[in-house]
């Protein structure tokens, strides 16, 4: 049996071929993992530039490096465990140093044997790494339950730099319910049938958040809210949104904009303020007005004002979103669609399910770039013969629309023209 004494409290012992970690002279129950050789003390700082942890090294690594167990002596082995382990300690226990399926875990079990410097790393270490927001990380930490370790306050101040934990603060205040941290806002760790309010997370940064009303009335969304400089993506969800609120069109980054409501009615004029805006999806029952000035970002690459909106006709100012590449506006009662549209050469879906659209312009086939068009449930009496020509397109939706013989017969000449197509809704 070989040993290696760290310090007082953690040491490593090769037994019988394996390499055992214990803390207080107790075997403990830890996975090891080997990415490359040994880091060595003063090649900390370079690692560190190059990567902002062992994690992120691990994801982005040419596998070819990792430990297999056989390939490596086991005293090699042994001995690498060591070092690593010793550059850990020698640099205050730093998370970043080894990976984070060991290293939460062992630090933990050192801050309950009693190490003083555990203990004050412990949540110092949970912190940082939530403050980075780097997914992985955030996710194992969350999943794990290390977040738990951390009063909600802490969760919040001690993650974000102080004008921005402040902003979080009052929106708990102001909206009556907690936020918590996720590594995404399409992604949730709630129980089934419940909902937590979110932030993410990037360098102590703000960059994601969901604000969520639920059946309440809003209160008021006040100028505060742009203190968030960094804020690129914000969800804000609840029945009873009856508007934007000003201080939204205030977000200078903002790339991303989701509103889900019942009886939103209106987009307003100033949404052209969102110069940054890329995406940008609304969904409400009761939305019936689209502004000339939606045309006026520049960086727009999807719009959806689908699912359920009540849309009778849309702006021919959307032709000018040059940058355009998917447009939904399916589940609307659009009777036409503008000739404007049919200019977006870089778009590539365009959803016009479930509207009244009777023709469709021959000039759709202007749109050299679309891969997927879906005319599901229309009253469509005839198929345009410009798609036959269109050969980008990969996937077509014609589901419950009028599949007259002009209709099948322009189906099948796509269809021979075409042989990679898929088209839904029709057998020949």
């Amino acid at each position: 049996m070989r040993e290696f004494k760290i310090n007082k409290y953690l040491s490593l012992r090769l037994e019988d071929g394996e390499t055992n970690i214990y803390i207080n002279q107790k075997k403990t129950d830890q996975c090891k993992y080997l990415l490359v050789d040994e880091l060595k003390f003063d090649e900390i700082p370079k690692f560190i530039e190059n990567f902002e942890s062992v994690d992120e090294a691990t994801e982005n690594a040419d596998h070819s490096l990792d430990y297999k167990k056989g390939v490596i002596p086991p005293e090699t082995e042994f001995w690498a465990h060591c070092s690593n382990l010793q550059v850990w300690a020698e640099n205050n226990y730093d998370t970043r140093l080894l990976h984070m399926s060991i290293a939460f875990s062992l630090l933990k079990e050192l801050a309950e044997a009693g190490d003083v410097m555990a203990r004050r790393a412990f949540k110092e270490e949970i912190a940082k790494r939530l403050g980075s927001g780097y997914p992985t990380v955030v996710d194992f930490l969350v999943l794990e339950g290390f977040d738990i370790f951390l009063t909600q306050e802490e969760r919040i101040t001690s993650v974000l730099v102080p004008k921005e934990a402040d902003v979080i603060l009052k929106l708990e205040e102001l909206t009556g319910n907690l936020f918590f941290q996720y590594s995404s806002l399409d992604e949730s760790y709630s129980e089934e049938g419940s909902f937590q309010q979110r932030f993410v997370v990037k360098n102590n940064h703000v960059v994601g958040l969901w604000i969520n009303w639920a059946k309440e009335i809003p209160n008021k969304l006040p100028g505060w809210i742009t203190e968030l400089k960094m804020l690129k993506r914000l969800y804000y969800t609840g029945n009873k949104i009856e508007q934007i609120p000003k201080s939204i069109l205030e977000l200078k980054s903002l790339e991303v904009l989701y509103i889900d409501s019942h009886i939103l009615e209106k987009i307003p004029r100033t949404i052209n303020k969102l110069k940054s805006l890329k995406f940008l999806d609304i969904r409400s029952r009761s939305l019936k007005n689209i502004p000339e000035t939606i045309g006026e970002l520049p960086h727009l690459k999807s719009l959806s004002l689908g699912r359920f909106n009540n849309l009778t006709e849309l702006p021919d100012s959307i032709g000018n979103l040059k940058k355009l590449e998917e447009l939904d506006v399916s589940h609307n009662k659009l009777k036409n669609i503008p000739d404007s549209i049919f200019n977006l050469k870089n778009l590539k879906s365009l959803n016009i399910e479930k509207n009244n659209l009777i023709t469709l312009s021959e000039s759709i086939g202007k749109l050299k770039s679309l891969e997927k068009l879906n005319l599901s449930i229309n009253p469509i009496k005839r198929i345009p013969k410009s798609l036959i020509d269109m050969e980008k397109l990969q996937t077509m939706f014609v589901d419950n629309i009028p599949l007259s013989e002009y209709n099948k017969s322009i189906l099948k000449k796509i269809q021979k023209k075409n042989q990679e197509i898929v088209i839904f809704g029709y057998t020949h």
